[in-house]
């Protein structure tokens, strides 16, 4: 090759380019491949859709039973409604039937805030906290020696307890595929359908035997 060539080669920016990735050697890079596994290590135990079968559906009898309580609670106090004006000396109906109105209010009203609040953080921490409360406004009625602080602890507990009937369907969702679903909700819907049901059978018996104050005190322990 003449001088005036090689200069020529050498002015020519591919061949220039082409020299330089050949003589730069590969640098294996191990850091990322390690990053790689133990992401997917972390998102396999922190994604619902990971667990396994067992823990899928421990997790739904737990949101199933806390999803029967408020239906159940519902209708338990009204069956010894007639035994809370009688030590509270009300005659009115009107205010008769508030504790379980404001109850079922409650359950109606704490979705707009409970639900928005489980996407925010977390649905685990809502149910935490919105039990332990139901449970204590719960103890709170069987407490209490007037009627109006009792009907205020009634729409509490509805407001606390709607977590249970109003966060499922998204609990679900959130461990399931659209064809595992089925059986999952299945079980989940028993409690909104049948507790109201099976809170008036349970109500009626507490209260004959035991008395109005246990019928909060029973939802306060379970």
């Amino acid at each position: 090759m003449s001088s005036t060539e090689k200069l020529q080669h050498d002015d020519d920016p591919e061949s220039l380019f082409s020299v330089q990735v050949e003589l730069k050697d590969p640098i294996p890079v191990v850091v990322p491949a390690l990053q790689k596994d133990f992401d997917a290590g972390a998102s396999s135990s922190l994604d619902p859709h990971q667990w396994s079968t067992w823990r899928k559906w421990t997790n739904v009898f737990i949101v199933a039973f806390q999803a029967t309580l408020s239906p159940v609670c519902s209708t338990l106090v009204a069956v010894g409604s007639s035994d809370v004006d009688r030590e509270f000396h009300v005659s009115n109906s009107s205010v008769s039937a508030l504790p379980v109105a404001l109850f079922v209010v409650g359950l109606g009203v704490g979705p707009l805030y409970l639900a928005p609040l489980s996407e925010m953080y977390g649905r685990r921490i809502v149910y935490i906290i919105s039990l332990a409360m139901f449970c204590l406004f719960n103890l709170g009625g069987a407490l209490v020696h007037n009627e109006v602080g009792f009907i205020i602890l009634r729409l509490l507990a509805g407001l606390a307890g709607s977590a249970g009937p109003s966060l499922g369907g998204g609990t679900i969702g959130d461990m399931f595929s659209r064809e595992e679903r089925g059986g999952a909700q299945a079980v989940y819907a028993f409690g909104p359908t049948f507790g109201p049901a099976i809170g008036g059978l349970i109500g009626g018996y507490i209260s004959q035997h035991a008395g109005w104050r246990w019928l909060p005190g029973i939802m306060a322990i379970s």
